[in-house]
C-alpha cells in the first residue's frame, strides 16, 4: 500500500504509525520476522515519517504506569490513539506554527532516511481518573518526557548513554503561558537534561495547542514529545 500510495502520489508527504511487534514474549505468529523485516524495508523506503511504536514499551506503560495488571487490546490502543490524536493537534486545531505536515517533518528530520521518530506522553490517566483534575506544570511534563519510563519505544538501557538526540518536538497542550515554557527550556539546559548530536542544533522546539473540547482530560497541561534519536537503530536491530 505505501508503494501504491507512494507511486499515485509522488508530492504528497506520508507519515505512518507503526506499531513493532513485543519482543519479551514468543509469539504465536511464525512469520511475525519476516512480516517485520519486510515491513521495515517499505518503511524506510515509501514513507516520509514512521512514528514508530511498539508493544513491549505500551504493555510496560500500561502495567507501571497505568498500574492494569492485565491490559487489554482496547486500553493498548488507547494509548496508541492518544499519540496520534496528540500528534496531529496543531495541524486540527492550527495556531501560528508547525499548521501543517511539512513543517512538522522539516523541524524533526534533518535526512531523509533519518525519519524514524520517537515518542513519549505525560502524564496518562485512565478513564476512571478523569473527573478530578490534576495541577501540572510545563516544566513537569518538559522533564517527564525526557525520562525512558514514559517512552513508548523500548531501547536497551545499558546503552542508553552512548545515543543523543537528534531534534526534538514537545506538543503542550493545555493552559499554558509562552513565560512559562522558555523558563522551563532554560531549565533544562541548565541541568542538562537532554544530549544532543554535535552536528546540530542543541535546542527543544515546542509547539502549543488547545485541548479537544470532545475529550476530557484529568490534567491542566499534558505534553507529547516527538524525537530523532540515534537509539531508535536499536529496535530495527532487535525486530530481527
Amino acid at each position: 500500500m505505501l508503494e501504491k500510495l507512494n507511486d499515485r502520489f509522488p508530492k504528497k508527504l506520508i507519515q505512518t504509525y507503526s506499531v513493532f511487534p513485543n519482543l519479551d514474549e514468543i509469539s504465536d505468529v511464525v512469520v511475525q520476522p519476516y512480516n517485520s523485516l519486510l515491513t521495515l524495508k517499505r518503511l524506510t523506503q515509501n514513507a516520509d515519517c514512521v512514528v514508530v511504536l511498539d508493544n513491549t514499551a505500551l504493555h510496560r506503560i500500561a502495567c507501571d504506569r497505568l498500574h492494569i495488571e492485565n491490559p487489554t487490546f482496547a486500553q493498548i490502543n488507547s494509548l496508541v490513539s492518544t499519540v496520534m490524536s496528540t500528534s496531529t493537534a496543531t495541524l486540527r486545531y492550527p495556531g501560528y506554527m508547525n499548521n501543517d505536515l511539512v513543517g512538522l517533518i522539516a523541524s524533526l528530520i534533518p535526512t531523509p532516511r533519518l525519519h524514524f521518530l520517537m515518542t513519549g506522553y505525560t502524564p496518562l490517566t485512565t478513564d476512571s481518573q478523569v473527573a478530578s483534575v490534576r495541577k501540572t506544570t510545563v516544566f513537569d511534563v518538559m522533564r517527564r518526557l525526557l525520562q525512558p519510563k514514559n517512552m513508548m519505544v523500548s531501547t536497551p538501557i545499558h546503552r542508553q548513554d552512548k545515543h543523543c538526540y537528534i531534534s526534538i518536538l514537545n506538543i503542550i497542550q493545555g493552559e499554558v503561558d509562552p513565560t512559562q515554557v522558555h523558563k522551563s527550556l532554560q531549565r533544562i539546559r541548565e541541568r542538562k537534561l537532554a544530549q544532543f548530536i554535535s552536528w546540530g542544533p542543541a535546542s527543544i522546539q515546542v509547539a502549543l495547542s488547545r485541548k479537544s473540547p470532545y475529550i476530557p482530560t484529568a490534567h491542566r497541561v499534558s505534553g507529547l514529545m516527538l524525537a530523532n534519536h540515534t537509539s531508535i537503530s536499536s529496535v530495527s536491530l532487535l525486530s530481527y
